[in-house]
């Protein structure tokens, strides 16, 4: 009886501290996202450059922030890279489509389709690239 008892308190922990580990990942990636574009902005506000480079740069930082979310989930995480990676990508693109929709007044395009993929595959690689480089014990 007491060998259950221990095994679903152990479960829920684990439940527990994956929660947190994805939503910390997550928050960490908004907040490398926020870095990153504030200093493309200043770098776009002296230089003279196009409408398409912000939105690259815009691109870049998302995908740089998806990638360090993966990673830092499958560190926090114990599940596999790839599972983990794609699991804190979620609140990630939560953010991302409310944000999107806010600023184009509701409607998505085909880009953002586009951007939101992009999201999952490079956090479910920064998943992988985090469980390869795990110290084995």
């Amino acid at each position: 009886m007491r060998k259950k008892v221990v095994k679903r308190k152990q479960e829920s922990s684990d439940t527990v501290k994956n929660v947190k580990g994805i939503l910390l990942s997550s928050f960490v990636g908004i907040v490398i996202v926020f870095g990153i574009t504030v200093i493309f902005s200043l770098f776009l506000v002296n230089a003279t450059a196009m409408d398409n480079t912000s939105s690259a740069m815009f691109i870049i930082s998302v995908i740089i922030g998806a990638l360090i979310t993966g990673f830092v989930a499958s560190k926090k995480c114990t599940f596999k890279g790839l599972v983990s990676g794609i699991f804190a990508s979620l609140p990630f693109i939560l953010l991302l489509v409310i944000l999107m929709l806010f600023f184009s007044d509701g409607q998505l395009s085909f880009q953002v389709l586009f951007l939101l993929s992009a999201v999952i595959l490079a956090s479910a690689a920064g998943g992988v690239l985090s469980a390869n480089t795990k110290r084995r014990k």
